[in-house]
């Protein structure tokens, strides 16, 4: 896996490639469909990253116990097969205030292969409860204005 970084701007986009392998494919030998959300969720951990080193340093800046998925969606438009290289763009819209959107676009040599997204949260624990948190740590931590 390679990774190329982006500037932390609202359109900007980060890259991240994928070797498709042998045991992602069904026995077809097309790319099993739930990779393609594995595939999402590790350019997403790359992109923060590129931010914070690790994941615990993460966790501890944006004061959270995770940013986990909340919607998930998908769009198969072409296959991979072992041997391609996915080329997985992410960008990160839709903010609120207490979501923000993960929006991914895969290519294999300038095809589109997949489009989705993610609708995840900055999840907090409060009272022994798990509840979607405040947005604004993870923005001030990429870079990106307040909501104002």
């Amino acid at each position: 896996v390679s990774v190329s970084t982006c500037e932390p701007e609202e359109e900007a986009v980060f890259r991240h490639q994928v070797t498709v392998g042998f045991g992602d494919c069904d026995p077809a030998r097309i790319a099993f469909y739930p990779n393609y959300f594995r595939w999402f969720d590790a350019a997403y951990n790359a992109y923060l990253f590129q931010y914070f080193g690790s994941f615990e340093e993460a966790l501890t800046q944006i004061n959270t116990i995770g940013t986990g998925a909340m919607e998930v969606g998908a769009r198969f438009h072409s296959p991979v097969v072992p041997g391609d290289v996915l080329e997985l763009e992410l960008r990160l819209s839709n903010w609120s205030r207490k979501s923000f959107q993960v929006d991914y676009l895969g290519s294999c040599k300038g095809r589109r292969v997949i489009t989705g997204f993610e609708v995840r949260g900055v999840f907090v624990r409060v009272d022994g409860k798990v509840k979607a948190g405040s947005t604004a740590g993870l923005r001030r931590a990429l870079g990106l204005t307040d909501l104002g």
